[in-house]
């Protein structure tokens, strides 16, 4: 029996669609999850995930964003919102909900790029927070 854990929960909840979602790091240590309520979950990480899933597509580095599918959201680890300005790309061209680990809501230095690009912190969690398009 498929017992759906509260993150999951809260994920479909806030987020909606999770069609395709792009991880930058270890996914917070939520990435079975993310696997079970996606259909692929990209992960940009130094290390290789553990995990081994069909779902689940690897990649060592930032090159070559532009060839990935409609990413719904795009979830970083607190410790790599450094890279946060790298998929700008991304999250513009589809509108996709930007995850960042923790509920402080991420200083401005490294939010200065959601908020020109008109990306609002709509919902915080106690192991996440949430950008999204203004609309």
């Amino acid at each position: 029996m498929f017992i759906m854990t509260k993150l999951i929960k809260r994920l479909r909840k806030t987020i909606g669609d999770t069609t395709n979602v792009l991880v930058v790091g270890s996914g917070f240590g939520n990435l079975e999850n993310l696997l079970e309520i996606a259909n692929t979950v990209f992960v940009i990480s130094k290390e290789p995930p553990t995990i081994k899933s069909k779902k689940l597509v690897y990649r060592r580095n930032f090159d070559d964003l532009t060839s990935l599918p409609e990413i719904s959201s795009i979830f970083v680890d607190r410790n790599l919102i450094s890279d946060i300005p790298r998929l700008a790309a991304l999250w513009t061209r589809y509108k996709s909900k930007v995850v960042i680990e923790g509920p402080p809501v991420i200083d401005r230095e490294f939010s200065k790029h959601l908020s020109i690009s008109h990306w609002n912190a709509v919902e915080q969690t106690e192991t996440f927070h949430i950008w999204k398009k203004k609309e």
